[in-house]
């Protein structure tokens, strides 16, 4: 594991704990890729960022309720659980330069 500065939210604002990332294999319709995930107590599931969605070119189905990947369209299950939030916010810090002022500024970008 690695240590992470990252901050993460639940939809609600609640904080959630980051410990820090660790890079892990996985297969997905018998392709093999590496994730770069957070750990986290908080969260129970793995989750796929979207841009990691976005970067292997994966489309959601809503109408289906599938993903499509490398010319596979792959069923996702429902899962009982209780009501819980599902929805997460990355945000990190950038700082942005103006060239008329020299001045720095600090910002929270959220994703």
């Amino acid at each position: 594991m690695q240590p992470s500065s990252q901050k993460l939210y639940a939809a609600n604002g609640s904080p959630i704990h980051v410990h820090g990332t660790v890079e892990l294999p996985v297969t997905i319709a018998g392709h093999n890729s590496v994730v770069k995930m957070l750990v986290t107590p908080d969260v129970r599931e793995p989750m796929l960022s979207f841009s990691w969605l976005s970067e292997k070119q994966v489309c959601w189905d809503f109408t289906r309720n599938a993903l499509f990947m490398h010319g596979t369209l792959i069923p996702l299950q429902r899962k009982k659980s209780p009501q819980a939030c599902r929805r997460v916010y990355l945000c990190y810090e950038s700082t942005l330069s103006s060239q008329r002022t020299h001045k720095s500024m600090s910002l929270h970008v959220l994703r």
